[in-house]
């Protein structure tokens, strides 16, 4: 991969990414953390309203827990004194065709009302499964078919009417009242909605799914905002299957005290809090003690608990270990890319303040009062990782641990908070990966923002070597899919987006200590049986060329070139024939720069003779330079102004303009370059290159040849004082370049 790293990058710098006209970006779920997942913790019946940065959207599983008998299905049994099973009560209402619904069915249910000589039922179940095919709002997406199929669901209408007076059973009655109910809302009849409403379910007191399912449409075609967001409340509070839909009735601008007015009961108040908090993308915890207060047994109370920690996970975990900020956010793209790392820790800063407050909550609560214990005790623990107090959230679940099986989906969650916590719970400057954490690692490798953030709090501690060990675990390369970051400097990746590998992350931050360290850890354990050792190093050792070409290749960025030669001289010599991370050709080519540095400058016609000719490779080049530099620093040296020129050369083409840029970096877009620690300046402007043709210029014996040296060093203003007649010659073109090099003798 590392091969093609350049010619990926020029072409992606040509290609329109997500977000601007030429920029990519990431957002939402690419970046957000989350150690608490929903799915663990049984809330099913609200999985559609679970913290995520994308849009509520329909379940594409069952509400219902596999097994959990649904209302509907219930209130049928009831119906048939309980002597008929839930999977025959279930087969006759949802899927038995009406054909079939007569004396000869198998079905338990059909059977038992025929032989109780239930006849209301069972015509009740054939109108209704007659009906079926009139529930949509259009018959015919173009609506072309209006005209027939109104009239038709007006027919059903009557019918339905007809049967409700006549019926004796109360729950048959209330059945044909829902029908109507329902066909009178997709003939587009929104007072007959509301009059059959107001006749058959409104003044209920003990209400049924069949009520909450006719308040569902009366809530649609109720115009006043207030009263429509009490009833869609009660609605979300108790028919679980309507619960995405009737959200969308819900208008979040009305203040809660004018819904609120209409509630009669603290069970109906606290279903407004319910829907209300379920809907917040900001602090709930106001709604939360709401619905505690009002309704200590409701069934969305342990549910808000859990959304709001999975909320403070992203406003604090996303940020603190990505530096983006929280996936669900209200600032703009062309906001973001201002903001510096100080100000996203600020709001990491108030969010565990947050957190401290929702901890305090929890802490009254008695988990064994709750419907969902565990759940209770894991957000607990969680939050005290998040606020920090990690001596108390590891006891926390020790004791939680106790009563779990090791096989458990919850005792999983809680063993990765376990391992940051145990991470974190260290020492600056000595923290390492503990033999319990190296476990959890080894157990969730497949986890990647998991290894990511372990990884992440052993650099905030200063152990820079496990980290970016860990950090090579979580790239494209081994996964397939990517983990996201920053740098806590605030120093860009290739692209404004930050990092996914490691490699780039070393090369742009780490300095040459830290790289050397990680070199020394790398050959060390080369051959280590150990595990966790052969997991953590299994990309990294076969990288240790690569990381010496990073080290050698920081040593030029700070001009320290003996050093780089020593580095670049611990390679083998195969790495230079057969591979080059820098390599801008095809993959079969042998030349790894584009041109001599020494000799040619890009886009600039030949002006010097080749008089020498070398393999073109990091370490030649920088031993090239170094003979240069000597030369030219020798006394003795009768051509000083010739070595400084030819050094001005390689340095100029160091730069991002040169043919062997590769010196300096080992990738850049044309789109954003990269912000480096060291060389920046250098690697833009080419000061250096500017020094030593300005020195050839002091050392230059014929005048040509000193202009010459000042064009390049771009000192025009002297240029132009003491060689007037070159001036326009020299900088309106190039082309006179070769005259004047062929001047300096």
């Amino acid at each position: 991969m590392q091969k093609f790293r350049v010619y990926i990058l020029l072409l992606l710098s040509s290609i329109c990414f997500k977000g601007t006209a030429c920029g990519f970006y990431l957002e939402g779920e690419e970046v957000r953390y989350c150690f608490m997942n929903p799915q663990y913790f049984g809330f099913s019946s609200f999985s559609e309203f679970h913290y995520s940065s994308l849009a509520f959207a329909p379940a594409q599983e069952s509400l219902f827990k596999e097994g959990e008998q649904m209302p509907n299905e219930l209130l049928w049994m009831k119906y048939c004194d309980g002597k008929v099973p839930y999977d025959a009560v279930y087969v006759a209402v949802n899927e038995l065709p009406l054909q079939q619904v007569s004396e000869k069915s198998d079905n338990a249910m059909i059977r038992y009302l025929y032989g109780v000589n239930d006849l209301e039922a069972i015509s009740y179940l054939k109108f209704a499964k007659s009906c079926e095919d009139m529930n949509a709002l259009y018959d015919d997406p173009w609506e072309r078919n209006d005209y027939t199929a109104i009239p038709i669901r007006t027919k059903k209408i009557v019918e339905a009417l007809q049967r409700l007076k006549a019926a004796k059973a109360k729950e048959i009655k209330s059945r044909y009242a829902f029908l109507a109910i329902r066909l009178r809302y997709y003939n587009r009849d929104m007072e007959g909605v509301k009059s059959l409403y107001q006749a058959y379910f409104a003044s209920e007191k003990n209400k049924t799914i069949l009520n909450y399912w006719s308040m569902y449409f009366r809530t649609i075609v109720e115009k006043d905002s207030a009263f429509a967001n009490f009833l869609a409340a009660q609605v979300f509070a108790n028919a679980v299957d309507k619960r995405f839909m009737i959200q969308q009735q819900f208008n979040r601008t009305v203040p809660l005290d004018e819904t609120l007015k209409y509630a009669q009961t603290n069970q109906q108040k606290a279903n407004v809090y319910l829907l209300a908090a379920a809907l917040k993308t900001d602090r709930a915890l106001e709604h939360i003690k709401k619905v505690h207060q009002l309704d200590p047994g409701s069934n969305g109370l342990s549910f808000l608990l859990l959304r709001e920690v999975n909320k403070i996970e992203d406003w604090i975990c996303t940020p603190y270990y990505t530096l983006y900020l929280p996936a669900v956010n209200n600032i703009d793209y062309s906001e973001q890319q201002d903001l510096t790392v100080k100000i996203v820790w600020d709001g990491v800063v108030r969010d565990r303040a947050y957190a401290k407050e929702l901890l305090k909550f929890v802490d009254l609560m008695d988990p064994r009062h709750t419907d969902n214990p565990i759940l209770w005790k894991v957000c607990k623990a969680h939050l005290l990782f998040m606020t920090r107090d990690f001596e108390k959230s590891l006891s926390e679940i020790k004791k939680i641990e106790q009563g779990l099986k090791k096989t458990d989906s919850v005792y999983v969650q809680l063993e990765k908070i376990k391992a940051l916590d145990l991470t974190s719970n260290q020492n600056q400057g000595n923290a390492v990966v503990l033999p319990e954490v190296q476990r959890i690692l080894m157990a969730n490798q497949n986890d990647l923002k998991f290894v990511f953030a372990v990884g992440r709090e052993l650099e905030y501690l200063g152990n820079t070597t496990d980290a970016a060990l860990l950090y090579s675990k979580v790239g494209a390369e081994n996964s397939g899919y990517a983990v996201y970051w920053k740098s806590r400097s605030n120093v860009k990746g290739v692209y404004d987006y930050g990092y996914s590998d490691y490699f780039e992350y070393v090369d742009i931050n780490y300095n040459v200590k830290q790289t050397q360290a990680l070199i020394d850890y790398t050959r060390q354990h080369h051959s280590s049986t150990d595990p966790f050792i052969k997991w953590k190093l299994s990309r990294a050792k076969g990288d240790v060329s690569l990381l010496y070409d990073a080290l050698g290749t920081k040593y030029i960025r700070e001009d320290k070139l003996s050093k780089a030669l020593e580095s670049f001289s611990r390679i083998p010599e195969d790495y230079w024939k057969n591979y080059f991370p820098g390599q801008r050709n095809y993959p079969s080519s042998t030349e790894y720069f584009d041109n001599n540095p020494f000799t040619v400058l890009k886009y600039t016609p030949q002006f010097m003779p080749q008089d020498f000719k070398f393999r073109l490779t990091k370490k030649n080049v920088t031993q090239k330079l170094i003979y240069c530099l000597n030369r030219a620093r020798n006394p003795k040296e009768k051509n000083k102004d010739y070595y400084y020129f030819l050094a001005g050369n390689c340095y100029y083409n160091m730069t991002v303009s040169g043919n062997c840029w590769m010196m300096r970096r080992f990738g850049y877009s044309t789109v954003s370059l990269n912000e480096y620690q060291y060389d920046e300046q250098e690697f833009r402007n080419g000061n250096l290159a500017h020094r030593y043709y300005f020195m050839a210029y002091q050392n230059a014996k014929t005048p040509k040849f000193k202009a010459l040296c000042l064009r390049l060093s771009k000192r025009f203003d002297l240029l132009k004082k003491q060689y007037p007649d070159d001036f326009k010659q020299l900088t309106d073109n190039c082309d006179a370049f070769s005259d004047y090099f062929k001047s300096r003798i």
